[in-house]
């Protein structure tokens, strides 16, 4: 099969000729099909008659042959013959060869018309009914359903079938011929997107070959209006020579401005079938204008009227002009998706970014506007060729608009073939080229080099354009090539330093490249703010905070005026000011509030500040004493982990009650270590001691001192829970405060616990003995241990013998002692002892049996255990407590439950109980009972 010929054949529309149909067999298939039309006959006189009519064209056609001879040739051989001849000058052997070279295919050429049109048939045979059908359909109806197929099989043979369609059955196909053209052009791009090399910079998902895919559904006849495309294709040439340079006229925009005022009902404007009419006469009147079907795409698009499936005498250039018109009317409506589905499916519209003249002129800038809307960058490469983007100034400008906000996103590595595509073609621009735009596209691919590690590269670029700048450009070219040779980037690589020596390297590698900036800086235009940063950030760098405040100061002053172009960068140079002026002591407070406030913003904007700085704002703030905490607080929300650690050391802020608690509040999260949390908690606590201390206002302090409390039991669970002995021991020791919240007696006893926790016996046995003179002193038996408690803890120590306990036993002989004798009366006496865990709790019942015999004595007990929330013991003792004549509070609960059992005692004796055993508790009440008999209460009830 020769696909040129089908190919010339098809172009001919309605011009084509049987000779055409004929032309496109080969020799051989001709004498195949005209064999299988004459074995294919039932009667045999019509097999004879076709067998004498291939004789007669024998020989009319060939020389050298007598008649006898011809007539003796076997049919086979007749055919064969036949099948030679450039042309048989015989419709009938014409069509018997179609007929019966085509009715094997019919399942694969003809069914999917048929579908289309909706007409039932077998396989592709049409009944006489089926016809009836066909016939009754329009032309437009018939030409669609014919392009719809070929789009679904588009191959040489298909396109064949649809020529022999036309011209062997021209009732009703001759209607086929307006679309001949167009299935020529189409077959030709399969043809040539088959065999072309792929553009290495679009995807191979993204190349779509012609014909392989259409925006109409099948089975879907979508109307169409004639505008006498049958009466016009056979004048309409296949293409015109300069159809895709020309330009729209004054004729054209004033037809689209009617247009316009048709869709506004302007006063009288034509109406849509007045405007249909005057595209209509344009297209009619001269064939050769193209661009006359822009004005058809356009008015199509703005009413809303689907994309039209064929054209008159369609051909590419037509369709172009079509498409680009389309293009302009969809985006006029905002339906850039519906230009995006365009571009997908027909290549015309692919292609029309391609020239920048003709259709690409006035259609490439609706396809790549709906292209960027959409983010595809890889189809914007594709789509907007060098040669385009070098004649079309706007188209240019929207592709360096584009290009620029992906470097603005730092997408460098999309950024970077949208350059490049800039790159050629501004490299490829003789005569007119912008110098000031040609210095802004290589700047900016220089900084996609950048961003790819190409900084030599880069700099070589940069060095080129240097040379041929003026001064605006020159100053940041200036600063790009100082920050390539220090190792940066951009602008927003300068970021400070996480320690000392960090900063000190970054400042050795801008200092390489110092006298660029300087020079930058002296040029005095309003793009020496790129040098005017640097500078800054340099002084900040070496804590000169003045400098860094002035350059910084005067570069975001100017970055402030184009805020879209500094988008990121202006965060993070905000709070670069905010640190400098934070960290000065010049600044007043209406300025350090502002600089707050920037820092704030910047933080929650993605900007950085290193803890090295932070310290150094809080030392700026604390001497500012106009503003220091109050700014400070203002901090907590973007400071994080870091400014909580600095504040917790930094006594100056310790008045600040929004930092306790948030110290507080750390402190209690699970996450953190043990050692974490007693850091802070200890942090917050000294804060609340020192706030209620200053606090000159007695409902404040008291909230502040129950906080502190709170604060300092939560710290004793801690202790033991987690083992940190030392910690807590040494909080005990050095904090004078805690008197607001604990007895002396009760500071020394947690100590005890805590030094016995580290092994450090021989210091809690000081403090014990130290608790024992107090304790046999006192005249009163209210206090947290006995003396025997005391020696008998002290006698379970390692190397006991070594503090002496023999004269400690002396003292408590010669000692005066309460009296212990069990009373005479028989009035009933109730004790209650609270404390100890399910180690004391063994106790209880022996301890019962031994006061067996007195039956006026009742031994309760309420075991608390070291449980954190103690404040149900409480409401529980309150309840019980009217009914006890006396208390034993043992030493094993938490130290905040003891102190509200014994203030709860204010009417009841109490007796306290260091011991754990139970000779302790049982001494504890004996002393109890002793001290109950001897109340105000009891004697009054005797």
């Amino acid at each position: 099969m020769d696909g040129s010929r089908i190919l010339r054949a098809l172009r001919k529309g309605a011009t084509a000729e049987l000779r055409d149909l004929w032309s496109t067999f080969e020799p051989s298939e001709r004498a195949a099909a005209i064999l299988a039309a004459i074995q294919g006959e039932r009667e045999s006189a019509t097999s004879g008659a076709r067998r004498k009519l291939l004789v007669a064209l024998l020989l009319k056609y060939k020389s050298g042959f007598r008649p006898g001879t011809v007539s003796g040739w076997s049919v086979p051989r007749l055919c064969s013959e036949v099948g030679r001849l450039s042309y048989p000058e015989s419709k009938e052997v014409v069509l018997d060869m179609a007929h019966a070279h085509f009715a094997s295919q019919l399942d694969v050429l003809q069914a999917p018309i048929l579908d289309h049109l909706g007409i039932s048939h077998e396989n592709g045979g049409l009944s006489d009914e089926g016809m009836a059908a066909a016939q009754a359909r329009t032309r437009d109806e018939l030409a669609q359903a014919a392009l719809l197929a070929f789009r679904t099989h588009p191959t040489f043979e298909m396109g064949r079938f649809l020529l022999a369609l036309a011209l062997v059955i021209p009732d009703p196909w001759s209607a086929l011929n307006s679309v001949l053209p167009t299935v020529a052009d189409e077959l030709e791009l399969v043809t040539t997107s088959t065999h072309r090399s792929p553009d290495p910079r679009v995807p191979s998902s993204q190349v779509v070959v012609q014909g392989a895919a259409t925006a109409w559904s099948p089975g879907v006849a979508t109307p169409v209006q004639d505008h006498g495309e049958s009466a016009r294709a056979a004048q309409a040439p296949a293409r015109s020579a300069g159809a895709d340079t020309s330009r729209l006229s004054p004729l054209d925009e004033q037809l689209i401005l009617r247009i316009a005022d048709s869709l506004q009902g302007t006063l009288a404007a034509p109406d849509e079938a007045t405007i249909d009419s005057i595209i209509d006469e344009l297209i009619s009147l001269n064939a050769q204008r193209h661009q006359s079907f822009y004005h058809l795409g356009f008015h199509d698009a703005v009413r809303s009227r689907p994309a039209r499936p064929m054209l008159p005498a369609q051909n590419t250039s037509r369709w172009r002009w079509y498409y680009a018109g389309l293009a302009a009317g969809l985006e006029r409506l905002e339906k850039y998706d519906a230009i995006l589905e365009l571009f997908d499916t027909r290549e015309e519209v692919k292609t029309l970014g391609d020239s920048g003249r003709g259709p690409s002129r006035y259609g490439a800038m609706h396809v790549l506007r709906a292209l960027i809307r959409r983010g595809r960058s890889s189809d914007i490469v594709a789509f907007a060729q060098p040669a385009a983007v070098a004649r079309f100034g706007e188209l240019r400008k929207e592709v360096l608009k584009y290009g620029t906000s992906l470097q603005r996103e730092f997408r460098f590595s999309d950024a970077m073939p949208v350059f490049e595509v800039l790159m050629r073609a501004l490299s490829a621009t003789d005569g007119e080229l912008d110098l000031d735009e040609w210095a802004t596209v290589r700047r900016r691919f220089a900084h996609c080099l950048r961003e790819g590690g190409q900084l030599e590269a880069a700099r070589r670029l940069l060095e080129a354009i240097l040379r041929d700048s003026d001064d605006v450009h020159r100053a940041m070219v200036l600063v790009d090539i100082g920050l390539t040779e220090a190792g940066f980037k951009r602008l927003a690589d300068l970021r400070l330093g996480s320690t000392k020596d960090e900063c000190a390297r970054l400042a050795r590698a801008l200092d390489a490249s110092m006298v660029r900036f300087s020079e930058a800086k002296q040029l005095d235009v309003t793009t020496s703010s790129h040098a005017y940063y640097v500078l800054g950030f340099r002084a900040l760098l070496s804590r000169n905070y003045e400098a860094a405040e002035r350059d910084l100061d005067h570069a975001v002053a100017s970055f402030e005026l184009e805020p879209g172009r500094y988008d990121r960068l202006l965060a993070q140079a905000r709070v670069h000011v905010a640190i400098a002026r934070c960290a000065s002591t010049e600044a007043g407070a209406q300025r350090l509030e502002a600089a707050i406030d920037d820092l704030v913003h910047g933080v929650g904007a993605g900007a950085w500040i290193p803890e090295l700085f932070m310290v150094e704002v809080i030392a700026g703030l604390t001497l500012n004493h106009q503003f220091g905490v109050q700014g400070i607080e203002s901090l907590l929300g973007i400071g994080g982990e870091s400014l909580l650690d600095i504040l917790r050391e930094e006594e100056s802020v310790f008045p600040s009650r929004a930092i306790a608690g948030a110290l507080r509040e750390r402190s209690a999260r699970p996450h953190r270590t043990s050692i974490q949390r007693m850091t802070d908690g200890r942090s917050a606590l000294q804060m609340l001691l020192l706030q209620a201390e200053r606090c000159a206002d007695p409902k404040e302090r008291e909230k502040t001192v129950d906080l502190a409390s709170q604060q300092l039991d939560a710290l004793e669970e801690l202790t033991f829970e987690a083992k940190l002995f030392e910690e807590f021991e040494y909080l005990l020791a050095n904090e004078p405060r805690l008197e607001m919240l604990w007895a002396t007696a009760d500071v020394d006893a947690a100590r005890i616990r805590a030094l016995e926790g580290q092994g450090r016996y021989r210091d809690a046995a000081q403090l014990l003995i130290r608790q024992f003179h107090a304790v046999v002193a006192r005249s009163s038996g209210a206090t947290t241990a006995s003396p025997e408690d005391i020696l008998e803890t002290l006698a379970t120590y390692p190397h006991a013998e070594t503090l002496g306990l023999d004269e400690l036993r002396r003292r408590l002989t010669a000692a005066p002692r309460l009296s212990s004798s069990p009373p005479k009366s028989l009035r009933p006496i109730s004790i209650l002892v609270v404390g100890g865990n399910e180690t004391q709790a063994q106790y209880d019942e022996s301890i019962r049996a031994g006061y067996s015999d007195r039956a006026w004595l009742t031994v309760d007990f309420m075991h608390t255990g070291w449980s954190s929330n103690w404040g149900s013991f409480v409401d529980e003792f309150a309840r019980r407590l009217p009914g006890i004549d006396a208390v034993v509070v043992l030493s094993m609960m938490r130290t905040g439950l003891g102190r509200s059992i014994r203030s709860m005692c204010d009417t009841k004796p109490w007796r306290g109980c260091h011991g754990t055993g139970k000779a302790s508790i049982v001494r504890a009440i004996d002393a109890a009972v002793t001290a109950a008999l001897g109340s105000p209460a009891a004697r009054k009830r005797v």
